[in-house]
Parts: structure tokens; sequence; C-alpha cells
């Protein structure tokens, strides 16, 4: 992130226990469904 800002990172750990995806978003918000539909994408 970048410094003195706030941010929000998220990380997509599946049912092995695998790290499958990390995002970092500088926003402090982020729709709900565009966060789910990148989960759900990386989980296919």
């Amino acid at each position: 992130m970048h410094p003195g800002m706030p941010g929000h990172g998220f990380v997509l750990i599946d049912g092995e226990g695998v790290q499958r995806w990390y995002g970092n978003y500088p926003s402090m918000w982020l729709a709900p469904q565009d966060l789910l539909d990148e989960a759900l994408g990386r989980l296919e």
C-alpha cells in the first residue's frame, strides 16, 4: 500500500491451505460482488 494511506488486502486460501490469490486495494471500498467474482474465478 501507500505510506500514510489506508487500504485493504485480501488473501484467498483454498481448502488444502494453499494460497490461491491475494490482492491489495488502496481504496477503502471494494464492491462486494467484485471481490466475490475475483475469488470464485480463482477457485475454478
